[in-house]
């Protein structure tokens, strides 16, 4: 026999139908009796901690929405299991919006190119529109304030309904928040990273919805790891540096040359994120609007801008670097140059750049182990990078570091067998017989360390 459903199932089904589905009727809402189950029930939270509220907020269905509010009186601001909020569940998800006919009517407002006059027009454009606008554009947003909900409240990572309107980019949703907070200033709230919404956008390189945030939000705030905005465009893409450089040299330009050497907790400043980040045309960027920039400023590993560069194997990064200042020969904390680091990531090409503007006996400069870049790459098995080495570097081959091991030596160690086979392939004046600081040689060590294919 089926499954024989009390009323109160029955009611509950039908509600969250109508909550997920946007259906149009809610069954037999205005029978009394009903209408109080349905009441008991609106708040009744599901498998995944979402009550009919969440469902309808984040669907946008506004029928639904005030409904729950105005007849059941659901709870506007209940929490799912990470204490989201109906408000926030829908700055998730698109919405429809009346946005196009603003659009329309000022073309500004919408950023079409990432040209700096382009940037600045449409920042000047959203900020007067804020000043002067104060319609509906997102319905859901708008109900769900009017209704009580808290623009403010905070879920578990706390993160607020502006925070995720930037983090997916939901123009209308964002839109509505600024027009109704815009005298409230939520703007430098922060979560849990110590991430503002405007820093949250610039993040995730969603260029619309910071420019529509800049007019109300501090552009020099740091996040918990000391980054400043601009450190995380870097990271991101070229659009958001131009945007936040822009806007900084038109209306603060007396703290652009102080935001452009702000350094992270890593000691990184915004050009050495971007170069670590193989973020080529940032870089450019960066490079070009402080020709004063200090390229050999370091970080907290001793790292410059070449180190950061040669580690993200970008060639384009390291030919800019290449223009203007020397710094092969400069090592960070542990003794590595630029070729040591390029050996160890296995940037073939970069290694050749490197080789190319370097005097060969700079080529053979140890690190504080002792490590010369033919040893750094056997140790990292890095086959290609050890070619390339010994093709320019073949004096190399019996340099011994600290503990007095060969480049054949740590390749025992680690058992880089393909390191290896290229290795006696390319190699001639080897001493096979040399010993370590143990007295081992190479085979005694691939027979200690179990590397029986090595000793073959």
């Amino acid at each position: 026999m089926p499954e024989i459903k009390s009323e109160e199932e029955v009611c509950y089904e039908a509600l969250m139908q109508y909550a997920k589905n946007g259906l149009k009727v809610l069954e037999r809402i205005d029978e009394a009796k009903t209408l109080q189950v349905y009441k008991k029930l609106v708040n009744r939270k599901d498998g995944n901690q979402m009550s009919a509220l969440h469902y309808a907020a984040r669907g946008h269905f506004t029928p639904q929405i005030e409904t729950f509010l105005n007849k059941l009186q659901a709870k506007v601001d209940i929490g799912n299991n990470l204490q989201q909020t109906p408000l926030m569940m829908a700055c998730k998800k698109e919405a429809d919006n009346d946005l196009e006919r603003y659009y329309s009517s000022n073309p500004d407002l919408r950023c079409a190119t990432d040209s700096r006059e382009d940037y600045i027009r449409s920042y000047e454009a959203w900020k007067d529109f804020f000043d002067g606008h104060n319609e509906v554009v997102c319905e859901t947003v708008n109900k769900l304030i009017n209704n009580g909900s808290a623009w403010d409240a905070k879920d578990s990572s706390q993160k607020t309904a502006m925070h995720y309107a930037a983090k997916f980019e939901q123009i209308p949703q964002l839109c509505q928040l600024i027009l109704q907070n815009k005298n409230k200033k939520p703007f430098n709230m922060t979560d849990m990273e110590g991430k503002t919404p405007f820093q949250i956008a610039i993040s995730r390189g969603h260029v619309q919805a910071a420019i529509m945030l800049a007019p109300f939000s501090d552009i020099t705030k740091r996040d918990a790891s000391n980054a400043t905005s601009l450190i995380s465009a870097a990271a991101s893409g070229h659009e958001t540096v131009m945007l936040i450089c822009s806007i900084m040299e038109k209306y603060y330009p007396e703290n652009l040359k102080a935001l452009l050497s702000a350094k992270d907790d890593d000691g990184q400043n915004a050009l050495m994120v971007a170069l670590k980040s193989a973020k080529f045309y940032s870089a450019q960027f960066l490079k070009k609007i402080d020709p004063d920039l200090r390229l050999q400023d370091k970080n907290l590993q001793g790292q410059n801008c070449l180190h950061l560069a040669v580690s993200s194997r970008n060639n384009s990064c390291v030919n800019l670097l290449m223009q203007d200042f020397n710094m092969l020969n400069t090592p960070d904390n542990k003794g590595n140059l630029p070729i040591h680091i390029a050996t160890k990531v296995n940037a073939v090409s970069v290694i050749e750049i490197l080789v190319k503007k370097s005097q060969p006996a700079d080529l053979g400069i140890p690190n504080r182990a002792g490590m010369n870049a033919l040893m750094c790459a056997m140790e990292n098995n890095q086959t290609e990078a050890m070619e390339a080495i010994m093709k320019h570097c073949p004096n190399q081959l019996n340099d011994v570091d600290k503990q007095f091991r060969t480049a054949l030596l740590i390749g025992v160690q680690n058992n880089s067998i393909e390191c290896l086979r290229s290795f006696f392939k390319n190699s001639t004046n080897l001493n096979i017989n040399r010993r370590d600081a143990t007295g081992r040689g190479p085979i005694a060590t691939a027979a200690a360390n179990g590397h029986i294919e090595i000793v073959k």
